[in-house]
C-alpha cells in the first residue's frame, strides 16, 4: 500500500514537472499568419508609414525573392492598383491602411491578372481603411 501510494506520488510530481509554466502572451496569441498584417497590428507598431511596419513586424516581406539566382522585384498594390515598389511604402501613412497581405511568387498568379504579374517575383498587397 506505502509502495503504491509512493509510485503515485512520484506520478503524479512528474506529470506536474512537465507542465508548461507560462502561457503565450496575448501579443502573441493575437498574431496572425506570416502573410498578412491585420489593422490592430498595424495601429500597434505606432509607425508613421508601412515601410516602417513591415520593416518591424515582417522584414522578410522587404526582401526580393531570387529567380533563378537573380532578385525579382517585389511590387506594391493599394486597393488592387499597382502603386510602385517597396520604396513606395515609405509614402503610405500607415493610418491609411487597414490590412496588409504578401504575395510569394507561387500565389501571384492566382491574384493578379497577367499584365500585373511582368516583371515582379512576389507582391505587398495593402487595403485601405474603410470609412
Amino acid at each position: 500500500m506505502v509502495r503504491r501510494l509512493f509510485l503515485l506520488s512520484l506520478l503524479l510530481l512528474a506529470a506536474v514537472g512537465c507542465a508548461p509554466t507560462q502561457t503565450a502572451a496575448p501579443a502573441d496569441r493575437t498574431r496572425t499568419r506570416s502573410d498578412r498584417l491585420l489593422r490592430e497590428e498595424i495601429v500597434r507598431t505606432q509607425m508613421s508609414n508601412m515601410y516602417e511596419v513591415i520593416q518591424r513586424l515582417q522584414p522578410g516581406w522587404l526582401r526580393p525573392q531570387h529567380d533563378r539566382g537573380v532578385p525579382a522585384p517585389i511590387a506594391v498594390f493599394m486597393d488592387g492598383t499597382r502603386v510602385g515598389d517597396v520604396e513606395f511604402l515609405r509614402s503610405i501613412p500607415a493610418s491609411q491602411v487597414g490590412e496588409a497581405r504578401f504575395l510569394n511568387h507561387r500565389e501571384i498568379a492566382a491574384h493578379l491578372t497577367r499584365s500585373q504579374q511582368i516583371g515582379i517575383g512576389s507582391a505587398i498587397m495593402l487595403t485601405s481603411v474603410r470609412m
